[in-house]
């Protein structure tokens, strides 16, 4: 006899598919979860998903949790993701958000240890070198400042 548990499906533990719409073209990515993947990314595709942009569909992990647990997954797939340098929406039809910003570092800190199942995305965007940049123009400020100086010791 099966035990009746008069709860939401949700309270139950189930295999739970993460996934990742990724929008090369605007450098975006999308990140939700399903228990049935194929018809979740159907449901996307079709005009009342509201995605009229193309993408391309990546399963990211499938666990086996309640969706109180998925739902954390999710955030924590949505700060790798904007490690990697990818910019995040939240729901259709583009709402960009920024996980980072609610999470602490225990998040980002277990968001770094998330690995792409295909690997780093093909088509990653270009991040900007602001250390390299910092750096740079530390130095020619330091040589600027510092230059001038030393020549006075020198004749002065």
């Amino acid at each position: 006899m099966q035990k009746k548990w008069n709860r939401s499906q949700k309270y139950h533990k189930r295999t739970r598919y993460l996934y990742a719409l990724f929008f090369d073209s605007e450098q975006a990515v999308y990140i939700g979860q399903s228990v049935d993947l194929k018809k979740r990314w159907a449901q996307h595709r079709s005009k009342a998903g509201k995605w009229n942009r193309c993408f391309r569909p990546v399963e990211l992990a499938s666990y086996d949790m309640t969706q109180h647990e998925a739902e954390a997954m999710e955030e924590l797939w949505r700060c790798k993701a904007v490690q990697m340098g990818w910019r995040v929406y939240g729901l259709p039809p583009g709402i960009l958000i920024n996980p980072y910003r609610r999470a602490g570092l225990w998040k980002r800190w277990k968001a770094r240890k998330l690995q792409w199942k295909t690997g780093r995305p093909e088509i990653a965007p270009a991040r900007f070198p602001w250390k390299r940049l910092a750096w740079g123009l530390g130095v020619m400020m330091g040589i600027s400042v510092a230059l001038p100086w030393a020549l006075t010791l020198v004749s002065g």
